[in-house]
Order: C-alpha cells, then structure tokens, then sequence
C-alpha cells in the first residue's frame, strides 16, 4: 500500500492600485510514502520538479526525530530504533501519518 498526501497552501486574491484583480492559486504537491504501515523503512518521494525539499520526521508528542532534504526527490526514514507506534512526516505545510508496526 501507498499513501498520498497533498499539500495545499489557502488560495488568494488581491487588487493593485490600478484596479486590477489577481487571483493566486497554489500549486498542490503529491507525496507518496511507502510502506505505510511499515515494519521499519520508509521512503518518501515527490515527484520532479520538487527537489531539495525538507522533510521532517516527528513522533505524535511533537518530539523531531530526523531531518532530510530530498535531494533527488526521495528520502529514506529507518524506525527500526523507535517503537511501533504512529508517526508524522512533514514536508512544508504538509503532513502524512505513518504507521510502525
């Protein structure tokens, strides 16, 4: 299994001194992260274009447990060392629940 997650800034508008209205619509970002569940690692990926992006790994207290900066697109997350449980990876505003077993 895979899951999917889709970043998505508010959209917003504004109008210049000369009256002229602009409408500003963020680009959506899918990330895939497999395997999820997992029994230790995982891979986060975007698709190109979206190199060199942070990804963060916390536990469900808030608590930072790795960072990466996908460099080619894809990271590499190893919980072998951490407890089953649930845990978020983060990549800008974006969030994904990952699941240790």
């Amino acid at each position: 299994p895979r899951s999917e997650l889709y970043s998505e800034w508010l959209s917003f508008s504004f109008t210049t001194s000369d009256s002229i209205s602009i409408n500003i619509v963020p680009e959506i970002i899918p990330i895939t992260v497999t395997p999820n569940p997992t029994t230790g690692i995982v891979e986060v990926s975007l698709p190109q274009g979206f190199e060199n992006q942070e990804v963060q790994l916390y536990d469900l207290q808030g608590i930072l447990l790795q960072t990466k900066v996908l460099q080619t697109g894809i990271a590499t997350f190893d919980l072998s060392a951490y407890p089953n449980g649930v845990y978020i990876i983060k990549v800008g505003e974006a969030s994904c629940r990952v699941v240790k077993k």
